[in-house]
């Protein structure tokens, strides 16, 4: 490891609103955030612009990254790898870097940068999950299935440095939450 900034990651379940949040983040100019993009095999959907924060490869291309040591932690999710990328990560030593992952890739990269990484999970009700991910015009099968993942990624949610919780109408609340913590962590003898 070569970093010295500090990471800051959010997970959360699908439909948690991890997305919602760091784009809050990133309109808060004084916090001077990175996100960084991460890596995935699966397919680019319509809505995947030249803006979006993945960076599309092929399995081969993902798994020789993976291989030379680029990709710090892996994930399969519903058939397709996801990563985050030590250059990305890496990409601004001076600026604090948000990296968006499920809670095993958080874990993975907690493990990887140590005290200067600071994990923070989204908690949402299962209701208000199936709700969002409903609102995303999902099949039935495929909600279902990202709420059996999301039940064991919830258990799984004490891990985390910070448990935040997103309640549907209240995004604001949840971002002024997670800059509270961002700043807590990079004055750590202040009270969060």
């Amino acid at each position: 490891m070569t970093t010295h900034n500090k990471i800051i990651v959010i997970c959360g379940t699908s439909g948690s609103g991890k997305g919602s949040v760091i784009r809050g983040l990133m309109g808060n100019k004084k916090l001077n955030l990175y996100w960084a993009k991460t890596a995935t095999t699966r397919t680019p959907r319509p809505d995947d612009s030249k803006t979006s924060r993945r960076i599309f490869l092929s399995r081969d291309e993902f798994e020789k990254l993976w291989r030379d040591g680029e990709i710090i932690e892996r994930n399969v999710y519903n058939g397709a790898l996801y990563g985050a990328l030590k250059s990305e990560i890496e990409k601004y030593p001076k600026r604090t870097v948000i990296v968006e992952t499920d809670i095993n890739g958080a874990l993975a990269l907690k493990e990887y940068y140590g005290k200067n990484c600071l994990t923070i999970f989204l908690l949402v009700t299962p209701r208000d999950t199936e709700r969002r991910l409903r609102k995303r015009g999902m099949p039935d099968n495929v909600i279902s299935t990202r709420l059996k993942i999301a039940q064991k990624e919830i258990e799984m949610r004490k891990l985390c440095d910070k448990v935040i919780v997103n309640r549907e109408g209240k995004l604001e609340q949840a971002i002024a939450e997670v800059t509270r913590h961002i700043r807590g962590f990079w004055r750590p003898n202040e009270v969060t």
